[in-house]
């Protein structure tokens, strides 16, 4: 709670210290003694709010007269914090200081420390200093969490309770009548709300509503034909468009396909006669063929006996038998030298020329010189030996490498068959996969069909939604710029708004500048010199006034001590008439008069101008804001036609999906049979392919058994030889063995052998060796016969080269003619296809000439690949519909005509001349497009802008100010029921039973604002439902049913507009002096107090709306002096109970109950106050 209040140098009180604990306190002293001043300083601590401390403006301000110095400070001390408040740089400041406040840091003896030394004492301890009064005002009333040890109580809605708070915070000085009361307690609720209504406007429209109610039921009943009358409008225009485009086209076909008859029939010869010459090119071909074939057969059969033959030749000079035969022939020459020397020994032996053993040692020096020669024989032989075996081997080779050739060739000829089987079984699957194709290529075309009518479709929907984007793209850039044009509006009205709030202000100020002059000159300080010249100088204002210094006015007469000495005031005469001047006080208050009314009639014309332009800016903000709302909708619509078309596209695809699904299927169930074929015929192209894989392999395997077997027989060739070879020597031993044998035979027998027995030796030597060179003979016989042969024989791989040439030349003629038969053959049926082709075009051409005869064709040509047929037949169709519809249109247009014409609506336009409508007239047809956008776009935003108006009508200047009344007045009679509460606990003996009551004289008002309300709920939700309210017929009615109720108000309360203060009434009832009393107005009339101790009971009760704890605040009350001691007590004791304190503010101390209370005087000494803590004065009477 506030403990005490200090003043340092504050408030004309140079220090001062009054304490609060026993929250009964007396100020007692005159008029001017700080009482007031005291006061402030406490009830500016609650509210925070100089304007509202009553400081008279022409006085210093509260912070100039509170802290006039650099040293002028004021303290509230609390039971453990205190505030310092000074000023600084023109501002008040506050600051929470959370220690207990010692006033010997602040007095040093009689001194007052410097206010820096205060401040720094104050942060000593943990400090706080709001920024704002609104931040001061949170802390004390407990909704800043981060402070609550410097609060005073909980108080939410604080600014409402300060409001009150200063209302009530003088109880005497309070108005308490029942109007005041009654909006007090408005002021708790914070709200104020009065209702006006401009009948005769809102009668009005509510007519021009009716009106247009009749309009809109027969535009509806017209929409389906308006529709109607623009589609066929559409219509008329792209048939009569398609139908001069088909005569253009006509036109232009039967001039072309006159002149392509005979260029067609002249194509049919020419493509007959390519047909017969490709005929005859098959013919020739086919006998050229077959002579290069029988050719080639011969050659094969001629070269295929020469085969033959070399192949017997080859057979019988086998290189075995060739290299016997050499091996024979190469001894000739050895066997006829031995022959000659036999022959000579067996001369030279038989005449006697030689002896025996000179025959034999010559014939061991011949076996030693052979067995010389042998080993040359044997080096020769070895030579001869090798190049046989390679001569011998290489025949094995190329024997094999013929076998190898010959077995390849058999299986290169089982590949060509099986290829050509292979090619034949290929052809058969190309044929299923061409079946297969073309049923792969039927449901193709079908499914590209299906997909092409699916994707019509598509196209079309994404055309529709591309173009429903387009127009939610042009509603959104229209809605924009709708908005621009508002905000424009908008910017228009703020700155007309404002340059009217300028101007009028600006007038405001000069005539509150020249109130406040008036002002001024009214008032006068007490025992001033201005007081003195008004009481005893009559026109001073005019004779003086010109020419003193205006400061004298203010100044003290003690200090001036002015006399009236003469009548004149001073003896020359001026002309003042030039000198500045100021009115009497009575002029001062007629001009103040007149301003006041001037300022009051500046404002009324300042609102209505404001009004005409927001009233202006307001229609006008209905009009686009309905365009904006009716574009949303049709967004709406769009974003759901949208989705819906999403949801076909969707649907479609499903449907596509599903469709073609059934179409694969069907297709699988095509292809699954040829597909099995196919299968079947790969399958046995895969095994004619692996056997043609396997033989190739064979020939692989071939190739490299043949390099193996090469290999194998050059191993054997080199093994052969090497064993022949070791065969030369072990024959070249042997034979030197036997030339050695021999040579010691002949040895032994040199000295042991007869002539005779030599002779027949060497007789037999001779014999063997003639026998020899026979069989040589033979030899070369057959060597001279091989080669006659050779030459012939070598022609072997030419002969079979040329046979394998002339078989491959076979079969590629036979491989190229299938080619150029099938080519010539594809030619001749596309001939045909194209005769068939021509001849059906031909037929249609006739058959178009002919349907054309009898019309009027147009000059004018369109280049068209249509048949002239089929374009006859589309225009007899085109034509056929254009006339049933130009009917239709005649009569749809006479029907809206008859329905609409008698309408008077802006934009709306049906005066049509019918039979130049029928004809497509330009100007008529521009009046059907304006009939479709009213329908379309306008009539939607007149509907749209005349329920807005109605919406305002009963929504702005009725509903929710009904709502608002309605509201008001339940939260006024709950208020009045809490406030009853809290006075139901009031009982000061001679005033209890105290009560606030409703009038009930008006109670009926109150009934029909109920149903009014009621009625404009159930008007509302019907306005809610825009597109059933103008087909609702309740709607008419219940419009009409609101009226009739304002006229029953009007008629009771007899004013043009009313508020809840008007229509409810209060009374303060109560007893005093056990008798029941009914006020209106609460005077301080009772001998005893008892309209004060009324007065405190209302004000607390109103206190305690907001109080819900015990909270350290003060109420002010004069006069105590009519309460008496006991009233005095029972006014404590209640106030006391509830956490408040009472100051009690008196000029002379009256009888008082002393128990719990504090009394200071207050003086008035030169100027400065003095406040002095006064116990058991003379001046106070005390009662037991």
């Amino acid at each position: 709670m506030m403990n005490k209040i200090y003043f340092f140098n504050a408030a004309n009180f140079n220090f001062a210290e009054i304490d609060l604990k026993k929250k009964n306190v007396f100020f007692v002293g005159d008029n001017g003694s700080g009482k007031t001043t005291a006061i402030r300083a406490i009830h500016y601590y609650y509210n925070s709010d100089m304007k509202a401390l009553g400081i008279d403006p022409n006085k210093e301000s509260f912070k100039d007269f509170y802290f006039k110095y650099d040293n002028s400070f004021i303290v509230y001390e609390f039971d453990d914090y205190f505030v310092l408040m000074y000023k600084r740089r023109g501002e008040i400041k506050k600051r929470f200081s959370h220690q207990k406040f010692d006033i010997n840091r602040v007095l040093k003896g009689d001194e007052i420390v410097p206010l820096e030394e205060v401040i720094n004492y104050a942060k000593e301890a943990g400090s706080y200093m709001p920024q704002t009064n609104d931040e001061f005002k949170k802390i004390i009333y407990g909704l800043d969490r981060r402070h609550l040890d410097f609060k005073l109580t909980s108080i939410k809605n604080y600014n409402t309770f300060i409001n009150l708070y200063n209302k009530i915070f003088n109880v005497n000085k309070a108005v308490f009548d029942a109007k005041s009361i009654k909006e007090t307690i408005f002021t708790t609720l914070d709200r104020i709300e009065a209702g006006e209504i401009e009948y005769e406007d809102f009668l009005e429209r509510v007519n021009n509503f009716r009106q247009y109610f009749i309009f809109y039921k027969s535009f509806k009943l017209q929409e389906s034909n308006i529709e109607k009358l623009y589609l066929l409008k559409n219509d008329l225009i792209k048939l009569q468009e398609e139908i001069n485009d088909l005569i253009k086209k006509i036109s232009y076909k039967k001039e072309i396909e006159e002149k392509e008859v005979d260029k067609i029939i002249e194509k049919i010869g020419l493509l007959e006669k390519r047909k017969r010459n490709l005929n005859k090119i098959i013919g020739l071909l086919d006998k050229k063929i077959k002579n290069y074939i029988n050719c080639f057969d011969k050659e094969i059969l001629k070269l295929n006996s020469q085969l033959e033959e070399i192949n017997k030749l080859k057979e019988k000079f086998s290189l075995e038998k060739l290299q016997k035969v050499e091996n024979k022939v190469n001894k000739k020459e050895e066997i006829n030298s031995k022959l000659i020397i036999f022959k000579t020994s067996l001369n030279e032996l038989m005449k006697g020329i030689k002896s025996q053993v000179d025959e034999i040692e010559e014939a061991i020096n011949r076996l030693k010189r052979e067995i010389r020669i042998l080993k040359e024989e044997i080096k020769a032989e070895e030579i001869r030996l090798k190049r046989n075996l390679e001569e011998m081997y290489q025949q094995k080779i190329e024997e094999k490498n013929e076998e190898f050739i010959k077995r390849e060739k058999e299986l290169i000829e089982n590949i060509e068959k099986l290829e050509k089987e292979t090619e034949n079984f290929v052809e058969k699957r190309n044929v299923y996969q061409k079946e297969l194709n073309d049923v792969s290529f039927k449901y193709r075309e079908i499914e590209n069909d299906l997909k092409k009518e699916f994707e019509n479709r598509f196209n079309e929907l994404n055309n529709e939604i591309k173009n429903l984007k387009r127009e939610k793209e042009n509603l959104e850039d229209e809605n924009y710029k709708l908005k621009r044009i508002l905000k424009k509006l908008k910017d228009e009205l703020n700155e007309n708004i404002e340059k009217t709030e300028i101007y009028y202000k600006k007038e405001l100020s000069e005539i509150d500048k020249k109130i406040t002059f008036y002002q001024n000159i009214l008032k006068t300080k007490p025992n001033s010199f201005k007081e003195f010249l008004a009481q005893n100088v009559e026109n001073w204002e005019e004779e003086l006034y010109p020419v003193i210094d205006e400061n004298l006015l203010n100044m003290d007469i003690n200090e001036l001590k002015p006399k009236v000495v003469s009548e004149r005031i001073f003896g020359i005469e001026l002309n003042k008439a030039v000198l500045k001047s100021i009115p009497t006080m009575k002029e001062a208050e007629e001009e103040i008069e007149k301003l006041n009314d001037l300022k009051t009639a500046l404002n009324e014309e300042k609102i209505q101008k404001i009004n005409i332009l927001k009233k202006d800016y307001e229609s006008k903000e209905i009009e686009i804001t309905s365009q904006i709302e009716v574009n949303n909708e049709k967004i709406k619509e769009i974003e759901e036609k949208i989705e819906l078309l999403e949801n076909e596209k969707n649907e479609l695809n499903k449907k596509l999906q599903k469709d073609l699904e059934k179409l694969k299927n069907k297709k699988n169930e095509e292809e699954k049979l040829i597909k099995i074929n196919i299968s079947k015929t790969e399958a046995v192209i895969k095994d004619l392919r692996d056997k043609i894989e396997n033989i190739r392999r064979e020939i692989k395997r071939n190739k490299k058994e043949l390099e193996n077997i090469k290999k194998e027989l050059l191993k054997q060739k080199e093994k052969e030889f090497i064993e022949k070879k070791e065969i030369l020597k072990k024959e070249y031993k042997e034979k030197e063995k036997l030339k050695n044998e021999k040579i010691n035979e002949l040895t032994q027998k040199k000295e042991k052998i007869s002539k005779d027995e030599r002779i027949i030796e060497l007789q037999k030597e001779i014999e063997n060796l003639k026998n020899k060179l026979k069989e040589i003979e033979k030899a070369e016989y057959f060597l001279r016969e091989y080669n006659e042969k050779k030459e012939f024989i070598e022609k072997l791989p030419v002969i079979k080269e040329n046979i394998g040439k002339f078989e491959t030349y076979k079969q590629r003629i036979n491989q190229t003619y299938e080619k150029l038969y099938k080519k010539l053959n594809n030619k001749i049926n596309k001939t045909e296809i194209n005769i068939n082709e021509l001849n059906k075009k031909l037929e249609i051409i006739k058959e178009g000439l002919k349907k054309v005869s009898g019309l009027n064709l147009s000059d004018e040509k369109i280049e068209t690949n249509e048949y002239l047929s089929n374009l006859v037949d589309e225009y007899k169709l085109k034509d056929g519909e254009f006339r049933d519809k130009k009917l239709s249109f005649k009569e749809v247009a006479s029907k809206i005509k008859t329905a609409l014409n008698r309408f008077a609506i802006t934009g709306l336009e049906v005066n049509f001349n019918i039979e130049k409508l029928s004809d497509l007239i330009k100007d008529e047809l521009e009046k059907v497009d304006e009939l479709y956008l009213f329908k379309n776009k306008k009539f939607e935003v007149l509907n749209k802008t005349r329920l807005k108006e109605l919406k305002n009508l009963l929504g702005g200047l009725l509903e929710k100010r009904l709502d608002n009344f309605e509201r008001s007045k339940e939260d006024f009679i709950n208020q009045v029921r809490r406030i009853n509460q809290n006075l139901s606990k009031v009982n000061f003996g001679i005033i209890r039973n105290i009560k606030i009551e409703l009038e009930e004289n008006k109670k009926s008002v109150l009934k029909i604002f109920e149903n009014i309300k009621k009625d404009i709920d159930e008007l509302l939700e019907f306005l809610a439902e825009e597109s059933l309210f103008f087909d609702n017929i309740m709607s008419e009615r219940k419009l009409k049913k609101i009226e009739e109720a304002f006229n029953t108000i009007k008629k009771e309360i007899n004013k043009e507009s009313f508020s809840l203060i008007d229509v409810v009434d209060i009374n303060v009832k109560f007893i005093e002096n056990e008798k029941e009393n009914t006020l209106k107005v609460i005077k301080n009339e009772s001998s005893t107090g008892g309209s004060i101790l009324l007065k405190i009971a209302i004000a607390v009760s109103l206190l305690e709306l907001f109080i819900k704890e015990k909270a350290d605040l003060f109420l002010i009350l004069d006069e105590v002096s009519v309460l008496s001691t006991k009233n005095q007590k029972l006014l404590k004791e209640y106030v006391n109970e509830r956490g408040l304190g009472v100051i009690y503010v008196t000029p002379d101390l009256p009888l008082v109950d002393v128990e719990g209370i504090d009394i200071y005087k207050f003086r008035n000494i030169g100027g400065e106050f003095e406040v002095v803590k006064l116990i058991a004065d003379d001046g106070i009477k005390i009662e037991n």
